[in-house]
């Protein structure tokens, strides 16, 4: 049985804050606290309530409440389980347990994507997600890059969602790229301004302007080739 006093219910005015707070309703809360909706509506309706009038919850249904709030030490403290005067503190804690929560529950959720995204399902032992990616070279350029024999592979943050590596040739000196770097290219045209790979009487190019020449697709990435000394 929840317990009584006779003095003022400072619990049912703190819920009633903390329920504006959380612009949640009290059948919103019973729901979440899994307890009975009259009861709560006793706690905050104290001085209207007829017949038994809860004005302090138990330890456990104060713990339960706060839990569903996410204030457990503020709904104890405000049900005097705890000193009054560390109002403010129980605030603080249970912040940054909400923080933690939070946390908590972001390394779960990034540990679940790396393990989808790792080959053979992420089982232990299984090395960084990667992309093989066809890699074409030469300027010549094939009817069907998809099907290159040559393959390379990066790190998927690296590969993103490019569709081919691309050898550079003499032809992308005029840009940033240079002969023997190794450009990522995304299918399809790009935004005015980006770095492309045209396509141009056969050949592949690199250019901002596609000019008369066909966009194959916009460079995401280049690795340097690295100078032999």
């Amino acid at each position: 049985m929840e317990s009584e006093t006779q003095g003022e219910a400072p619990f049912g005015d703190w819920l009633l804050r903390k329920l504006r707070e959380r612009d949640m309703s009290l059948s919103d809360l019973a729901r979440l606290a899994q307890c009975d909706y009259t009861y709560l509506w006793r706690l905050v309706n104290v001085g209207r309530a007829r017949g038994r009038q809860y004005r302090r919850p138990s330890y456990a249904m104060a713990e339960r409440v706060g839990r569903a709030l996410g204030a457990t030490h503020e709904a104890l403290t405000a049900a005097g389980y705890l000193p009054a005067e560390n109002v403010q503190n129980s605030r603080v804690v249970d912040a940054l347990d909400r923080v933690e929560r939070q946390l908590r529950r972001l390394r779960e959720e990034l540990a679940q994507d790396a393990a989808a995204t790792v080959p053979g399902g992420g089982g232990a032992g299984t090395a960084a997600a990667c992309r093989l990616l066809p890699v074409v070279e030469g300027l010549a350029w094939p009817e069907n890059p998809d099907a290159v024999p040559d393959r390379i592979e990066l790190p998927a943050w690296l590969a993103a969602d490019a569709s081919w590596a691309v050898r550079v040739g003499a032809s992308g000196a005029a840009t940033e790229l240079r002969p023997g770097d190794l450009a990522l290219i995304r299918r399809g045209a790009g935004r005015t301004g980006q770095l492309l790979a045209v396509l141009r009487q056969g050949r592949v190019d690199f250019a901002t302007d596609p000019g008369e020449g066909t966009a194959l697709g916009t460079i995401t990435a280049f690795i340097r080739r690295l100078e032999s000394n």
